[in-house]
């Protein structure tokens, strides 16, 4: 009953870090649709999309900054145009997707945790004192010893709350540990990020930016360690809530001092406490280790596949737009690409409006030739409609709408 207790607090734990981390994979689309919409006026007085601060937005331009920078010349897939918060995105998938299940490396995690634990109760335990040299039993209500029995264990002369709440403030360190580890990386990555940026090159084309060797740490590791050390925080509170012995007057066992009921409840209290931060903590860990990890110098094998991936994807879909354009425009695939990009910069780099941007598309003169004859032909069916459409018209006397 306790395990089960145990995991259906581990599970609420990850509803709210499942939660956190939507929250974060949309702000992370909003700051690559802002950065889109805004790309030349990245200004610190210039407006950031709705729910992020400042501070937000900026972390995401500059990591993506140094994670362009420092990758291109290994993955030239890695380009001006990477979509970096997709590759955070999935990267957070993956992790999310492994912590709902309990893996081997979760498991020893933690049989090593409980090791801990056995080691530190054992403090309250004497076996020296002669009268424990037997087993005990109850006899008509009382407890009394049985000589020629063998030795059961030795009894706690505790209660062992304190011991108990010194291992949870050890698992609380733990999880406080990690997050720290994860939000020193942060500012490391921001630091060495804005320090690049300086440089004045544009990030896809610095070949003297530092690289950093492939890493061999698994991103999935860490998390583990943090996902175990949850369950172990659950069951600890789980095993005050569903104990017959603390409702019973029993908690001290045999020889420790038993708790009066208020203790019983601000111990249950505490506990709950201990369990909520745990909850709270391990949904920014999970946030804040997941990007550190993404990016250098932590990018391993797995990083960049799923980087070159989301790269591709990015290239297929621009080629497939740009191709049905010109399909439907019956016009080269890079006189199409050539004016959209200049539209695009005429809009957003502030070089003027759409209307001053000389369109490659349509010269000034009559005669036009870029349009080939099936463009022509095309030009003149449409006409050809349009006539059938006024004939309509002047026979059915109602206006007909395209």
């Amino acid at each position: 009953m306790q395990l089960f207790i145990a995991m259906c607090f581990v599970f609420l734990g990850m509803g709210r870090t499942i939660h956190c981390c939507v929250k974060y994979q949309m702000k992370l689309r909003h700051a690559w649709k802002f950065r889109k919409e805004n790309a030349g006026k990245m200004e610190s007085d210039a407006s950031v999309p709705e729910g992020m601060s400042q501070y937000e937005m900026r972390r995401y331009l500059t990591q993506r900054d140094f994670f362009i920078r420092t990758l291109h010349k290994e993955c030239p897939e890695i380009g001006k145009d990477f979509d970096m918060s997709r590759y955070l995105a999935c990267c957070l998938d993956q992790i999310v997707e492994d912590l709902t299940e309990f893996s081997l490396w979760t498991w020893g995690f933690v049989l090593v945790l409980t090791g801990v634990k056995l080691a530190i109760s054992s403090t309250g335990r004497d076996c020296s004192d002669p009268t424990y040299g037997s087993t005990w039993t109850s006899v008509d209500g009382v407890y009394q010893g049985i000589p020629d029995a063998p030795i059961d264990n030795c009894p706690d002369k505790s209660n062992g709350v304190w011991v108990d709440l010194g291992f949870q403030v050890f698992l609380q360190s733990l999880n406080v540990g990690l997050y720290g580890w994860a939000l020193y990386g942060e500012r490391w990555t921001m630091d060495i990020g804005s320090k690049s940026i300086d440089s004045g090159k544009a990030a896809h084309e610095d070949d003297d930016a530092e690289e950093f060797p492939q890493s061999k740490l698994d991103d999935r590791i860490p998390m583990r360690l943090l996902q175990s050390v949850s369950f172990m925080v659950s069951y600890g509170f789980a095993q005050k809530v569903a104990a017959r012995r603390i409702y019973q007057d029993e908690f001290g066992g045999r020889y420790g001092d038993h708790l009066d009921g208020w203790q019983a409840g601000l111990l249950i209290v505490a506990y709950f406490i201990m369990w909520a931060f745990q909850v709270f903590i391990q949904s920014e860990t999970v946030l804040t280790c997941t990007t550190v990890l993404a990016l250098p110098p932590y990018v391993d094998e797995t990083n960049q596949e799923l980087a070159v991936a989301v790269a591709n994807v990015l290239e297929s879909n621009q080629k497939q737009d740009f191709q049905t354009a010109a399909d439907a425009l019956g016009l080269p695939v890079s006189l199409v690409k050539e004016y959209l990009e200049s539209h695009y910069l005429a809009n957003q780099e502030g070089h003027g409006s759409a209307s001053n941007v000389e369109n490659p598309l349509v010269e000034p003169s009559v005669e036009n030739p870029l349009v080939e004859p099936s463009t022509a032909a095309s030009v003149e069916l449409e006409e050809s409609a349009s006539v059938e459409l006024e004939e309509e018209k002047d026979l059915t006397g109602h206006t007909v709408s395209v």
